[in-house]
């Protein structure tokens, strides 16, 4: 068959590279390459629960006179005993505290990390459950010396009065106890002191504070984000 004109040229525009088109595309190609080598992927984990208790202080001090670690001339105060049941309530005569302890196994530095825990149920008073968290680098065990060790300034305070969860950004805390050890314990504690408890409050036993959900996939969580090269 004897080629035309018309179509030599389109047969030579379809062997014919353009410089245009193709020398860029290369270069965004080896571009993306060398990108994908320098910036490192971000990866999310869960850090593994091994531990979780309430501690029990049945003589609780009153604000004034409560001493705790990081005072001056103050002296750690242990836990009168070790509960369960996941409640951070304050009663009359009682405080129970929330305590966690996961382990963050080889991770050395994280670039986010968030602590969840579910609520089961919530006692408020004066329409508020106002409560606070603080940590400490632990061993693994909850014991009732980690009832007033670690800082003593909480890392956060919020209301949970018509929470869900509680939901806290604990970046800077998992990356000061990576410094000591693997380790990490979150305490969620009542903000309310027990000689401030209305005796008129339901249930028969006035309380103020939330009990953390017991369902296996609402589990209390310490969600990690790192940098993987």
């Amino acid at each position: 068959m004897r080629k035309t004109a018309s179509t030599s040229i389109r047969d030579a525009a379809r062997k014919t590279p353009n410089p245009g088109r193709s020398v860029p595309l290369k270069w965004m190609a080896l571009m993306g390459i060398c990108l994908g080598f320098l910036t490192p992927a971000l990866r999310a984990e869960v850090a593994v629960l091994v531990s979780q208790a309430v501690l029990v202080d049945s003589e609780p001090a009153t604000e004034s006179s409560e001493l705790s670690s990081g005072s001056a001339g103050g002296t750690p105060k242990n836990a009168n005993y070790i509960s369960s049941g996941g409640w951070a309530v304050t009663g009359e005569s009682f405080v129970n505290v929330a305590t966690y302890s996961f382990d963050m196994g080889q991770t050395q530095e994280v670039s986010g990390a968030t602590l969840i825990i579910p609520i089961r149920e919530v006692y408020p008073q004066n329409d508020v459950v106002p409560i606070e968290v603080s940590f400490f680098a632990d061993d693994g065990v909850i014991s009732v010396v980690d009832y007033s060790v670690g800082f003593v300034s909480p890392i956060a305070e919020t209301d949970l009065a018509s929470a869900t969860e509680l939901r806290v950004d604990v970046t800077g805390a998992v990356n000061s106890a990576l410094n000591v050890g693997r380790f990490i314990g979150f305490r969620v504690k009542s903000r309310i002191q027990p000689g401030s408890i209305d005796p008129l409050l339901f249930p028969n036993i006035p309380a103020s504070g939330f009990r953390t959900q017991r369902v296996w996939n609402l589990s209390p969580a310490l969600r990690l984000l790192s940098h993987q090269i």
